[in-house]
């Protein structure tokens, strides 16, 4: 079993996976709920008993809100170390793009651009093809009208930053999908993925994906 923390926006998900799916799942919608409900969720998902059960935490390791991201690393690599099991970081862009793969027939030339809402005008994208590769690296970027007008690909935009995309992007080759939410559970398959092929993060050093640089200042454009 992997338990999973989700704790990048402003829901609040923990869920816990075997090999035929998941056991069960906490979550929360009231927003900046992480501090006092994370824990809770975890002994309510993952009773004590069942800790000896566990074979790695898994993390959601953004980008997203900075204070969620804190709170929920510091809680995942304490539960790693405490039990002694492996640490495994799934971005938060490729959970999303996971999501939208499983939920959506996708034409494979189709360019998939995955957002996360910051402020004002900002979002935290990059760019997919439908093999879940990644085209362009992550980064913090101000939306404008033009985006996406040198690619010749369709290009789907999905997460909580598609709603504020759609009412700047100007483009007929741009879909925008709404409702692929965060969840812990869309953490479950890459993260048996690094299960697999023993791909762990050192708990001692492992920092999320703040994105630190880009938000003092001004976001360069890539695409």
């Amino acid at each position: 079993m992997i338990l999973c923390i989700e704790s990048t926006s402003n829901i609040c998900s923990v869920c816990l996976v075997g090999s035929d799916g998941i056991i069960n799942i906490k979550e929360s919608f009231k927003g900046a709920s992480h501090a006092s409900e994370l824990t809770q969720f975890i002994q309510q998902v993952c009773p004590k008993h069942l800790y000896s059960q566990l074979q790695a935490i898994s993390i959601s390791s953004g980008p997203g809100s900075f204070t969620g991201l804190r709170i929920g690393t510091a809680i995942a690599k304490g539960l790693a170390y405490t039990l002694n099991i492996p640490l495994i970081d799934v971005g938060t862009l490729n959970a999303l793009t996971f999501k939208l793969l499983q939920e959506y027939k996708v034409k494979e030339d189709t360019i998939l651009a995955p957002m996360i809402d910051a402020r004002r005008q900002e979002v935290y994208t990059c760019l997919f093809d439908t093999n879940l590769n990644s085209i362009s690296p992550v980064q913090a970027q101000i939306l404008h009208a033009n985006m996406f007008s040198q690619l010749e690909k369709e290009v789907w935009v999905f997460g909580n930053g598609a709603a504020k995309a759609k009412q700047i992007i100007k483009s007929s080759k741009v879909k925008f999908i709404e409702n692929i939410a965060f969840s812990a559970a869309n953490l479950s398959s890459l993260a048996y993925q690094k299960l697999n092929n023993n791909v762990f993060k050192d708990v001692a050093y492992f920092e999320p994906n703040y994105l630190k640089e880009y938000l003092p200042k001004k976001s360069k454009a890539f695409f």
